[in-house]
């Protein structure tokens, strides 16, 4: 069976947190999600570009293989704004594996996949006040946390609300916590975070240094009808 992937794009980026952080990245961006977080791109416009939520590009196998041997980036991140796990990825992984491609896959920890175990690293979004959706429970990241020993858990701040949750469920964990503040003074916010020595500021290099999320859509076309069957001699 042609198994075929629904996704937002493809994009060239930085791994933002864990061992590769600031390494030159390929993202596979997700369609759909199983939440609804109000920061998503899928679910919002942004300022001054327009984002169908709905529009999808389907992928065959071959394509994104393809596509991934065109660029000399060895971290691939199945995620960006959907949820891996509510598609199959595994024959995709098991490729890349035996390809020595490091593969990252991102997840809320909603629901669990098999695929989770192919990966290289995984990272949990954990969902605090901000979000706007079901918090996550410390119970469903503890279980994970025993399962695997390649988890990273991250979380997006936007006011002390999440903090605080953070604080009183998670404050033994290891995080990368992203501060996304309206505010111009985030001190008192800072006071409160750098008291756990176990958590850290993540900070967007691509934003920081003004690097768009480039698409490489454009190489769907250099297929020509070429079937593309192994990656293994890259």
């Amino acid at each position: 069976m042609l198994i075929m992937y629904k996704l937002k794009g493809i994009y060239i980026g930085l791994c933002y947190c864990g061992n590769k952080i600031g390494k030159p990245a390929l993202y596979l961006d997700v369609y759909g999600c199983n939440r609804k977080c109000n920061y998503c791109i899928q679910n919002y416009f942004h300022k001054n570009d327009i984002y169908d939520s709905t529009r999808y590009i389907t992928y065959g196998i071959n394509e994104l293989l393809f596509i991934i041997s065109e660029f000399n980036y060895k971290n691939i991140i199945i995620g960006g704004s959907g949820e891996p796990t509510i598609q199959d990825f595994s024959e995709l992984i098991n490729i890349l594996n035996n390809a020595n491609y490091n593969v990252i896959i991102e997840t809320n920890g909603k629901k669990y996949s098999k695929d989770l175990e192919l990966c290289d690293t995984i990272i949990f979004n954990i969902k605090t006040f901000s979000a706007g959706t079901p918090y996550t429970k410390r119970d469903d990241m503890d279980w994970y946390k025993s399962k695997f020993d390649k988890c990273i858990f991250t979380c997006t701040i936007k006011n002390m609300k999440d903090i605080d949750y953070l604080v009183d469920n998670f404050s033994d964990y290891d995080l990368w916590l992203f501060l996304e503040f309206d505010e111009l003074d985030f001190n008192p916010y800072l006071e409160k975070i750098l008291n756990y020595d176990n958590w850290r500021i993540c900070l967007r290099m691509d934003r920081i240094l003004n690097l768009d999320f480039k698409s490489v859509h454009n190489k769907r076309g250099d297929l020509n009808g070429r079937e593309t069957t192994s990656i293994s001699s890259i």
